[in-house]
């Protein structure tokens, strides 16, 4: 594999995988994007829908700043099998604050009753 950036590989040799999985990767990419900018209108109260994006948005820039410099410090640290049990903590740790929160009956609730309607999203 030749490399094309920092984490883009190419295949020496295209197979049928690679061409089909370019353009499934082209048009989820940009919908997994906005989706996780919604996300937070969903949990929000109304009134306050504002003010979780713009915490939302900040707290994304600084996890998107420092994330790399920790990855690769506990990658050269542990190695790769630890740089993996660490991603695996977390995102079990968020699933379940998520869900903690869903059981206390807060404004988490909301996500699972109301469904996303494009046309509200896109104009």
């Amino acid at each position: 594999m030749a490399a094309c950036g920092p984490t883009r590989t190419i295949p020496a040799r295209p197979t049928v995988a690679t061409f089909c999985a370019r353009p499934s990767k082209g048009c989820s990419r940009p919908a997994g994007k906005i989706f996780c900018g919604l996300w937070v209108t969903k949990i929000a109260p109304p009134e306050r829908a504002s003010s979780y994006m713009s915490v939302h948005m900040a707290l994304t820039g600084v996890r998107g700043s420092l994330a790399p410099f920790l990855g690769y410090w506990i990658f050269a640290a542990a190695g790769p099998t630890a740089v993996a049990i660490c991603g695996l903590a977390l995102v079990a740790l968020s699933m379940a604050l998520f869900e903690a929160a869903n059981e206390t009956g807060s404004a988490a609730t909301s996500a699972y009753e109301k469904p996303i309607e494009l046309s509200s999203v896109v104009r």
